[in-house]
């Protein structure tokens, strides 16, 4: 009798401790979901840029990205994931607060440089499947850096990098 109840005590705080275990996972999981919402949308929301990503890896194939970016068979997952990302700021619906919901008619126009036109001539590609009008680019020349030509421009380092919070006295010496 006193083994049987000790398997049945043993069974009960088992269950206890599993109920636990599965309580904290989904606060875990609250707390994961609340910090990744967009700020002013509903807890398990989606933002336009994300949606867009989506979209526009659905419409995209693995040989695709292969031939406009070189990449091989044992390219590693987030750079063959990556042009889609690349390309959702160029779709006018990915800024609702700009443009407004559902604006497929806006005319995007694209400065970059050089070495990011292959992102943006697979998105004029996938444009017109997605309901939007062609985006256009404006290829301008490699900013220098503000070090100079060795040098390479970094958020992470102030001293690298004009910030639009940057005050006019802050951005002269750079611009001139």
């Amino acid at each position: 009798m006193r083994e049987r109840e000790k398997r049945e005590v043993g069974r009960v705080e088992k269950g206890e401790m599993e109920g636990e275990k599965q309580q904290q996972q989904q606060q875990q999981q609250k707390l994961t979901l609340a910090s990744l919402a967009p700020l002013g949308k509903k807890k398990n929301s989606q933002g336009p840029l994300y949606k867009n990503v989506i979209r526009i890896q659905r419409q995209i194939t693995f040989n695709q990205v292969k031939g406009i970016f070189g990449f091989g068979d044992s390219t590693n997952i987030g750079m063959v994931s990556f042009p889609a990302v690349q390309a959702a700021p160029a779709l006018p619906d990915t800024f609702p607060h700009i443009f407004g919901e559902n604006q497929k008619g806006v005319r995007c126009l694209v400065p970059c440089a050089i070495d990011q036109d292959p992102y943006f001539r697979m998105t004029r590609d996938i444009c017109q499947k997605l309901g939007h009008i062609k985006t256009a680019v404006i290829e301008a020349r490699f900013f220098p850096a503000l070090q100079g030509e060795s040098g390479k421009m970094s958020a992470s380092d102030p001293n690298s990098a004009i910030f639009v919070t940057d005050t006019p006295g802050r951005v002269q010496p750079y611009v001139t």
